[in-house]
């Protein structure tokens, strides 16, 4: 009907409604053949299971636990070099972070490595690819680590690094103590669905 309105007609002249009728019914009735030639086509009818199922992942628990320990750490993140420059602004004190240099690039570096991978890893879980298609097209992913074992380790560096950051600065105790608990779970998450 818009498009009628930008061509100047009237759109309640009744031969032009039931021209719009017809061209949505007529619309309709090709996304009903295409619908059905899907349900009948084995191989669509199969690439469609896979995609609900990973449409349905974004919903898994160890996804949740990661997708909100990845929110928290941008979030420790841009607290602290916030509560930094704002004491650079304020007082015009400079404090040194260099004995946290290293633990900063942990948190910023693997948070979303961490996030990836689960996603990468519960993906895997529900479509593997396929050996001869991996072998055919990239031979060199077979030599790669594999996702839970860049998860594992990741969780390892950052729970290091979370830990030293606590040791010499307490004053962001409740948010790292949280990470440290989503760390956790995720870690426990992994082992029970290997």
């Amino acid at each position: 009907m818009p498009k009628n309105i930008f061509q100047d007609i009237d759109p309640r002249d009744p031969i032009v409604v039931i021209d719009d009728i017809i061209s949505h019914l007529q619309e309709m009735q090709e996304m009903l053949i295409a619908e059905r030639e899907l349900e009948h086509n084995p191989t669509k009818r199969r690439l469609r299971r896979v995609y609900e199922r990973r449409r349905n992942l974004s919903r898994h628990p160890l996804l949740v636990l990661a997708r909100r320990y990845s929110e928290l750490a941008q979030d420790f993140l841009n607290e602290f070099w916030f509560e930094q420059q704002k004491m650079v602004l304020q007082y015009g004190v400079e404090i040194s972070v260099d004995d946290l240099s290293e633990e900063m690039d942990h948190i910023a570096w693997l948070h979303p490595v961490i996030l990836s991978k689960t996603w990468r890893y519960l993906t895997e879980k529900v479509a593997p690819p396929r050996l001869l298609e991996v072998q055919t097209r990239r031979p060199n992913l077979r030599q790669l680590p594999s996702s839970v074992f860049v998860i594992e380790e990741c969780i390892k560096k950052s729970t290091f690094a979370l830990n030293s950051f606590l040791r010499k600065r307490s004053s962001q105790n409740e948010r790292a103590s949280e990470m440290l608990k989503l760390l956790e779970q995720i870690q426990q998450g992994v082992q029970l669905t290997k």
